[in-house]
């Protein structure tokens, strides 16, 4: 090369950082002495992107709204026109003389600096976690984790990446690969981090606690696999759009284990347990509120047993409830408190079912028959103890009343049913009982 300037121009200053004067040369050394300058003048400018980044998500992140899109120009409208342009006539000179690595490795550290001082830093202060931490950490440490790890997968797919992708078209303008490249290089170090939260989510603990923030990691890659793919979708970047998708269907095996942990659980505990009361068993309160709540997510749950049927996994988890409240009707020595246990529990778990997504899932024939067991309960109940007193309906369905009613059956001198209902019922309001853990 020679030293002959080919060309030069002079650029406008705006706004209140200065940006340096274009000059255009042949001769590598001031060529890279000009591309510090003007990544020493985008460094600058990443300080007002990032503030003006924070501003706009302010109320998403504080959780007050949804993330509003942005103008597709939001990056490049926060940096200095000179200063793209100077990129752009130096990146023409150094990859056309075959320095495109030199250009590459200092433009693309600058703006891999500017993506983690807004995800690591300024805006969501993620943590770099190892699987070591993962495994160290209790769960209620994640749920916040999570909630920033949202937010910021929302915003970095949505805002930052669209914006980098279309500022490496611009400065690498005329060299396609180069731009592609430079891009994936750029994205690469935060996309891998926030894949790596997600794939150590999904290798902690089965416990049925975890569901629900779990299903928030798969909904969040469900909506942004889409974006996903139209961002990288060249040579360079394809394999890692392949892994989102990858440890996307990992997070939904994640789910579909929590489910058969549940029934687990469900049979260890009610097999292993004592339970001498006739009235509401904690783990049929316990499993069918949790039920209940995790079929208002039946849309996102029925993707995820998109093999086999979600509704048919509900099935068996109520098959595996009531196959272990039947074997606890044998540990009673009176027929008639057994009857009793079983028409609570059967009438509480149809009356979780009414009305609600969870019954829609369970269907129709599936109520009728619940329906008629307690009839069934009812009527062998009324042969173990033969003349039924008036107050005796009371007593047989004590979840349709409310505790001053309760309180009158204890004037029934004669009722076992009732006095073991009331000497239960203030234990099993008390608290809302809990699945142990397995580990």
């Amino acid at each position: 090369m020679t030293n002959t300037d080919i060309a030069s121009a002079s650029a406008s200053r705006s706004n209140s950082i200065d940006s340096p004067q274009l000059v255009i040369t042949t001769d590598i050394s001031s060529v890279m002495e000009q591309l510090g300058t003007f990544v020493k003048a985008l460094q600058q400018e990443n300080l007002n992107l990032v503030q003006m980044l924070l501003d706009h998500v302010k109320n998403y992140c504080e959780e007050r709204s949804p993330l509003v899109a942005t103008d597709p120009n939001f990056i490049m409208d926060a940096l200095k026109p000179e200063t793209i342009k100077g990129l752009e006539e130096t990146a023409k000179v150094m990859v056309s003389a075959g320095f495109e690595k030199d250009f590459s490795d200092l433009y693309n550290s600058c703006r891999r600096e500017c993506l983690d001082n807004c995800l690591m830093r300024s805006l969501f202060r993620l943590k770099k976690l190892s699987s070591e931490d993962v495994q160290n950490l209790p769960w209620k440490d994640f749920e916040d984790d999570i909630k920033r790890w949202t937010r910021s997968f929302n915003v970095t797919l949505k805002i930052l990446f669209p914006g980098e992708r279309q500022l490496c078209d611009r400065v690498f303008s005329g060299f396609s690969s180069a731009a592609d490249f430079s891009f994936i290089e750029i994205c690469r170090v935060s996309t891998t981090q926030l894949l790596n939260f997600a794939d150590f989510i999904a290798s902690v603990s089965r416990s049925p606690e975890c569901l629900f923030k779990i299903i928030e990691v798969f909904e969040t890659f469900r909506d942004l696999i889409p974006d996903f793919e139209s961002l990288f979708c060249d040579q360079y970047s394809v394999s890692l759009k392949n892994e989102a998708i990858s440890i996307w269907k990992k997070v939904g095996i994640a789910i579909r284990s929590i489910f058969m942990e549940l029934e687990y659980l469900i049979d260890q505990n009610m097999t292993t347990g004592t339970y001498i009361s006739s009235g509401l068993h904690p783990i049929t309160q316990h499993v069918m509120n949790y039920l209940r709540v995790v079929s208002k997510s039946r849309q996102t749950l029925e993707q995820v047993f998109d093999d086999s049927s979600f509704s048919g996994k509900i099935l068996n988890i109520m098959d595996v409830l009531e196959s272990k409240l039947e074997a606890k009707v044998k540990c009673y020595e009176d027929p008639s408190l057994g009857y009793i246990f079983s028409i609570n529990n059967a009438t509480y778990i149809v009356q979780m079912t009414k009305d609600n997504e969870l019954g829609t899932l369970l269907g129709d024939e599936w109520f009728r028959k619940r329906t008629l067991k307690i009839w069934h309960y009812h009527e062998q109940y009324q042969k173990t103890l033969g003349t039924m007193p008036p107050t005796l309906m009371q007593d047989i369905f004590p979840l349709f009343y409310n505790k001053h009613q309760i309180d009158k059956i204890h004037e029934w001198k004669g009722s076992k049913g009732s006095k073991a209902y009331k000497g239960n019922l203030h234990e099993i309001e008390a608290s809302l009982s809990q699945l142990p853990k397995r580990y």
